[in-house]
């Protein structure tokens, strides 16, 4: 029988059609079928310590909500989870023109710091209306499903979005003014190793038999035959970041076949304008596999079946007690979960924006 699933299938059978031809039976879709994987990512063990009950809607009830026979409450998670809010808006934008600079950098192309802002600024206009007027009810990009603050009906004043571009600006003003854009236009294209890739699904390598995720912002192998390893930060230092970038760089190893043992991090923090920079020793590497041992032990002990990676039921992911955190989550009116006032924050008229 022919698959009515996907669109693959389903475009392939009109083109067939309209060549005159009987588009031929099949017992498969073309298409092959996802898997719900287990895996590991920073962000997933961010997410589970943060709400299970959150993290059950991402990683699982949410799971072929792409699928148009996917019941509606799946559907509905599947748009949901696309969601950011302002400040990881702000990071995500960060991240993308710093990106993009290295890119030219390395193709020997100028970078206009005015241009980049303008064209920056008019992007994330463009998506904060999009937002605005509910993208997350309806077809939405893979690059951007919505921002939290508009679906949930949180009060932001338009000083406070404002505030958001500010950091964006400040962040990438820092940047440029920094030793990095020299240091980058001096790189020859075979030395950089990752430069933040759009791949995601394709950027992983297995520790202890599990996929592990991992996207550093930039990696590269200096004139010594050293790897270094940098990654911006728009927030305040803290322990995990370190723990992130030893990930990293066994992700290096893996990858490009560079030892971890004796890489060089940098941790540049933008909008602090400081950087910490240190040596990958063993001692960093056993604590980042303890760490993401007892990580993955946790997420292992919400499964009903590890081989399948099958949950447990809704009501064994706790919801959080943390004030304040649930109305800054995606999933926060499905939830249900108690706020302030146990009501949503209504939002304010915004005229302005950046």
């Amino acid at each position: 029988m022919e698959c009515k699933e996907c669109m693959e299938c389903i475009v392939l059978c009109v083109l067939w059609r309209l060549k005159g031809c009987v588009f031929p039976s099949m017992e498969f879709c073309l298409r092959p079928k996802l898997e719900n994987l287990f895996s590991w990512s920073k962000s997933r063990h961010e997410k589970l310590v943060s709400c299970e009950r959150a993290y059950f809607y991402h990683y699982y009830l949410s799971w072929g909500g792409w699928e148009r026979e996917a019941p509606p409450r799946v559907k509905q998670l599947y748009a949901l989870k696309k969601l950011t809010n302002r400040y990881a808006w702000a990071g995500n934008a960060v991240h993308e023109a710093i990106r993009k600079s290295l890119l030219k950098w390395l193709s020997a192309q100028p970078v206009a710091f005015e241009e980049m802002m303008s064209s920056l600024r008019q992007h994330m206009r463009r998506e904060f209306a999009a937002s605005r007027d509910g993208v997350w009810q309806g077809q939405f990009s893979k690059s951007f499903g919505g921002l939290v603050e508009h679906a949930n009906a949180v009060e932001v004043s338009a000083e406070e979005w404002k505030s958001n571009w500010q950091t964006v600006e400040a962040a990438l003003s820092y940047f440029m003014e920094s030793a990095w854009p020299r240091l980058f236009q001096k790189l020859k294209p075979g030395q950089v190793l990752e430069a933040d890739s759009k791949d995601f699904e394709s950027s992983f390598f297995i520790l202890e038999g599990i996929r592990l995720f991992a996207m550093p912002d930039v990696a590269f192998v200096d004139e010594s035959q050293s790897v270094h390893i940098v990654d911006w930060k728009t927030g305040s230092p803290n322990e995990g970041n370190v723990e992130q970038v030893v990930g990293y760089a066994l992700f290096v190893e893996a990858r490009h076949g560079f030892p971890a043992l004796g890489s060089r991090v940098s941790l540049v923090y933008l909008n602090q304008k400081m950087e910490q920079s240190f040596v990958i020793d063993e001692g960093a590497i056993q604590k980042f596999r303890a760490f993401f041992k007892a990580s993955t032990e946790a997420m292992k002990a919400k499964l009903l079946d590890v081989p399948s990676n099958t949950a447990l039921e809704e009501s064994c992911f706790l919801k959080t007690n943390v004030p304040g955190r649930c109305v800054l989550c995606p999933f926060f009116k499905v939830c249900e979960a108690e706020v302030s006032q146990g009501k949503a924050p209504v939002l304010k008229a915004q005229s302005t924006l950046l």
